[in-house]
């Protein structure tokens, strides 16, 4: 009897994380990072790269690990990489300057296969950082 209750107890207690770690993924909203361990891996963004755009840095084939929690996303520095949603594709560049506009933060960012064509990227589009 106390067997099955602690099995019932722990696969609800492994249902709950699962769910919770499943919605943290794909929440679109930022996730606070302040809760010790589920926190951390909420901020964990895996993606596998499928284009050449991004080689050398990403090569085709790669799976890299981007963080959904960085520290201030009006503030990144040329060079960060970022993920950002456009439409409902997710795409991968590298900021090349910072613009301040009135109302907003719009990052001019270029992928490193395609250096001559720009994607100008509001802060709130990102959706996670990459940091070797």
């Amino acid at each position: 009897m106390i067997k099955k209750v602690f099995w019932t107890v722990g696969t609800v207690i492994v249902l709950f994380v699962a769910a919770y770690l499943l919605l943290m993924r794909f929440a679109p909203t930022v996730i606070p990072a302040n809760i010790p361990v589920v926190g951390k891996l909420t901020c964990l963004f895996p993606v596998n790269i499928a284009g050449s755009s991004m080689s050398p840095a990403l090569p085709a084939g790669s799976k890299v690990v981007f963080d959904r929690c960085p520290e201030d996303r009006l503030n990144l520095s040329s060079g960060t990489i970022i993920a950002f949603k456009e439409g409902k594709i997710v795409r991968i560049a590298r900021i090349i300057e910072k613009n301040t506009g009135a109302s907003e933060v719009i990052y001019k960012t270029s992928q490193d296969g395609k250096p001559e064509v720009f994607i100008h990227v509001s802060a709130s589009q990102i959706i996670a950082t990459y940091d070797k």
